[in-house]
């Protein structure tokens, strides 16, 4: 969803809006966005966690896209808890495209404007490069979605490309992406109460290492194989 084009010197700076023109004019990384098989993929893990911990309220895929992780994931859920996963995405072209190309029903996919920040209560928040996307020159923004997310969240798991051991962290940068790195997220998710009972993975998108938030601190982990894609998100 790139608007906004603007030369600044030898780099492409754009803008996320997440429109029609992000999913189609090929610069986002998408050629032809469909329910890929990491889709598929990253939907098991999910609800592997979500039983493994006998987790009975809602399950959030944040910046959702189309909504195919969330019919990858209700598809796997019995028909009494089909309801319970739901997506949230940042313009009314995707919720559409969430209806009218991937059946979701009406309900199962959210728009919200991403200033609003107002996420519902969750035993689990999952996403896939969503917090990269936020706008890099909103420290403020960046610091209040974190913060509601982990008010709101039981279990979080977010992969996010990071500047940290990624050749091609630049090159994000360079598309609008909010490229930051792996201190910077572990700073911005530190107040997870651990002790309480809340779970808090960040995941380098490049490398696959696991930021997994203890008591006092951050302990980085490097078998627990949480899906990324292993590619392009076309692939």
């Amino acid at each position: 969803m790139p608007t906004g084009y603007t030369d600044v010197g030898m780099s492409l700076y754009i803008s996320l809006d997440f429109d029609e023109k992000y999913y189609t004019d090929g610069k986002s990384g998408y050629i032809n966005y469909q329910n890929y098989p990491h889709f598929a993929t990253r939907a098991q893990w999910a609800v592997d966690e979500y039983n493994t911990r006998s987790f009975v309220n809602d399950i959030w895929v944040i910046g959702a896209g189309w909504g195919w992780l969330v019919k990858e994931i209700r598809d796997l859920l019995a028909p009494s808890d089909k309801s319970k996963c739901k997506g949230i995405v940042f313009s009314a072209y995707e919720k559409s495209q969430s209806m009218a190309v991937v059946g979701l029903p009406d309900g199962a996919i959210i728009e919200m404007d991403i200033t609003d920040y107002t996420f519902p209560d969750m035993d689990m928040a999952i996403s896939w490069n969503f917090l990269d996307s936020i706008p890099s020159h909103n420290e403020a923004k960046a610091t209040g979605i974190c913060n509601k997310l982990i008010n709101r969240a039981t279990y979080q798991m977010h992969v996010i490309c990071m500047s940290t051991n990624d050749p091609h962290a630049d090159w994000y940068t360079a598309q609008g992406y909010n490229i930051k790195t792996r201190a910077y997220w572990r700073n911005k998710f530190d107040s997870v109460n651990f002790d309480g009972g809340q779970r808090c993975l960040l995941v380098n998108y490049e490398t696959g290492n696991v930021s997994r938030k203890r008591s006092t601190d951050w302990i980085s982990v490097t078998d627990l194989d949480i899906p990324t894609c292993w590619g392009r998100v076309s692939d």
